[in-house]
């Protein structure tokens, strides 16, 4: 039986249901806490890398990924480029093969679920939002339920609205809002505002 201040070296195994392990207070880990042999959450200073979550950053090599966060089931579990630095991945499946880039922000379940590279790139959604991302795809912002689930090299655009800008690919500075906008826009420099704008 522990008491408060005690330490405890090796492992603790509890694998008889339905027992419980109830802790009042902290319990304070070095390394990581594994649940039936699985990583579920990870700090492993100095790379300060946060993963929280089974599989998260499983693959995580500590002296290729500094920075990141990675908050749930497979999110990111594949992390093992040699520039990966300060991403944010939250969500169930959430951008599990993107293993190099940095600075960039993956919010949603399935969010960027094929994604492999990309920087400064902020795509907030579901389901194949940002689904195509690999090297040379910088600085585009994506909201919205399938927004910019075509794009791969794109550079720069903004897509805000469900379905939106569907179908770019390797375009740069677009600018579009709007369910559905931009649908079947291709090219650089456009501009498109409402439900189903630019998409004839």
């Amino acid at each position: 039986v522990a008491k408060a201040g005690d330490t405890m070296t090796g492992q603790l195994i509890i694998n008889t249901a339905p027992t419980a392990l109830t802790a009042i207070g902290n319990i304070s880990t070095t390394g990581q806490y594994m649940i039936a042999g699985s990583t579920i959450l990870k700090s492993d200073y100095p790379h300060s890398n946060i993963l929280l979550g089974l599989r998260a950053g499983n693959l995580c090599a500590e002296t290729s990924c500094i920075g990141n966060v990675a908050i749930g089931y497979d999110a990111r579990k594949v992390m093992t480029g040699a520039f990966s630095s300060n991403n944010v991945i939250v969500g169930i499946n959430a951008a599990p093969l993107f293993s190099g880039g940095d600075r960039n922000v993956f919010v949603g379940a399935n969010v960027a679920e094929s994604a492999t590279a990309g920087d400064n790139n902020i795509c907030i959604g579901t389901d194949e939002t940002c689904e195509r991302l690999e090297a040379g795809s910088i600085s585009n912002i994506m909201v919205g339920y399938q927004t910019g689930s075509h794009i791969t090299i794109g550079e720069e655009n903004t897509c805000v609205g469900d379905g939106s800008c569907e179908t770019m690919s390797d375009d740069v500075w677009n600018t579009v809002y709007g369910s559905g906008a931009g649908i079947s826009m291709y090219g650089s420099s456009n501009t498109a505002v409402g439900c189903l704008a630019g998409s004839n």
